[in-house]
Formats: structure tokens, C-alpha cells, sequence
């Protein structure tokens, strides 16, 4: 089973429209999952929706943290909770390509992490100015050579990895911090890692 982790905040007009998409790509794709939403408790009440949608839906799971923040330890709480044997992380704002999944969760039975690269074949920015596409390259390139992994978009919110290669890091993972994936490859130090090309949208 696949395990899918949306950590939220402030994703109130977000998170149905991103669900649904999810349910159709794997469905369509016949892969059996779960979704689990990781809210630190947004003013906007987007785990008010996402509670709706668990009274009718019982492959949703909420994590309500009314006293925990952070992007990083909302994606290990999730990863640590999920029931699949492959866990994935997308965020809620509609910028990750959720139809690369299912290629994503074909690698991963063969890989020890797959991101979803903006760099490498069918990848891009969607609208960024190029300052942002120069900082971003900058913070890339000295990732990958401090990580000493060989990957291109180490920036990536968007990956999936087996459950064992989860359990290999876990312990050793810092939950302060944006960057889980540069905290993992670098616990990890994984040897075999695919990258799947993804169009990098305008945020909503």
C-alpha cells in the first residue's frame, strides 16, 4: 500500500481539490493507498474540511496538532503513523504533479528513494523569475555537494521512499526545519535513487 502525507497549513481551498485528484490518479492506476492530512492546526480550518471528508471516506486520516509546527516534523509524524509499505509526501498547494505518482510508486519498488525532479527530462518551472531560478540553482548545487549524493533537484518537496528506508533514518532525523528531503538523503546516504521529471506550477 501507498501511503500519501499532505502536511497543511492555511490550505482551506486547497486540500478537497488535491484529494480528489488523488483519489482518481490512483485509483485509475489501481494502486491500493491511503491519504494521511497532517494540519498544524490553520486558522483558516482546513482540518475542519479534511474531518468532513473522513466521516465519508475511511482511507483519510487527519493529525490535528494543535500544539506542534513545522513542515519537517508534520512529514515524519505522518511517515511514522502511515500504514503503507511505501510512504510518499506532496504538498497541498497544488504545485506537485500528483499524476507522476504511479510511475514514482513503480521505481521505489526498485529504488531506495525517488524524487520528483523539476530538473531532468520533462521537468521545468512553470513561472519563476530568473532570480529565483538562480538562488534556487545555487541552494541545489551546494546541497548536492554537501550531501555527496548524486541527484539534480535536492530542493524537491516531492518524494516517496520504501518503508525500511524510512525506518533506517528515522531515528537519526532532525523534525526542526522545510527541508526533510536534504535531512533524510543525508541520514540515508541512499545508493540507489531515481528522479522522476515534474512541471513545478504556480502556487494556489
Amino acid at each position: 500500500m501507498l501511503s500519501v502525507i499532505i502536511p497543511t497549513y492555511n490550505e482551506k481551498d486547497n486540500i478537497k481539490i488535491l484529494i480528489d485528484r488523488l483519489e482518481a490518479v490512483l485509483g485509475k492506476n489501481e494502486i491500493p493507498f491511503e491519504i494521511i492530512v497532517v494540519d498544524d492546526d490553520s486558522p483558516d480550518l482546513t482540518w475542519q474540511v479534511v474531518e468532513e471528508l473522513v466521516l465519508t471516506k475511511p482511507h483519510i486520516r487527519l493529525y490535528r496538532r494543535v500544539n506542534q509546527r513545522g513542515l519537517s516534523s508534520a512529514v515524519i509524524q505522518g511517515f511514522s503513523q502511515a500504514k503503507g509499505d511505501y510512504l510518499a509526501v506532496i504538498d497541498a498547494d497544488l504545485q506537485h504533479d500528483e499524476t507522476i505518482l504511479p510511475e514514482m510508486y513503480r521505481r521505489c519498488k526498485e529504488n531506495e528513494i525517488v524524487i520528483a525532479s523539476r530538473k531532468v527530462e520533462n521537468g521545468g518551472i512553470e513561472d519563476w523569475s530568473k532570480k529565483r531560478q538562480f538562488v534556487s540553482w545555487v541552494a541545489g548545487t551546494l546541497a548536492v555537494w554537501v550531501l555527496k549524493v548524486k541527484i539534480t533537484d535536492p530542493m524537491s518537496g516531492f518524494f516517496m521512499l520504501p518503508r525500511e528506508s524510512f525506518n533506517k533514518c528515522v531515528k537519526q532525523l532532525n523534525p526542526k526545519g522545510f527541508k526533510v528531503l536534504l535531512e533524510i538523503i543525508h541520514k540515508l546516504q541512499p545508493k540507489k535513487v531515481s528522479e522522476v521529471g515534474f512541471m513545478f506550477k504556480s502556487r494556489q
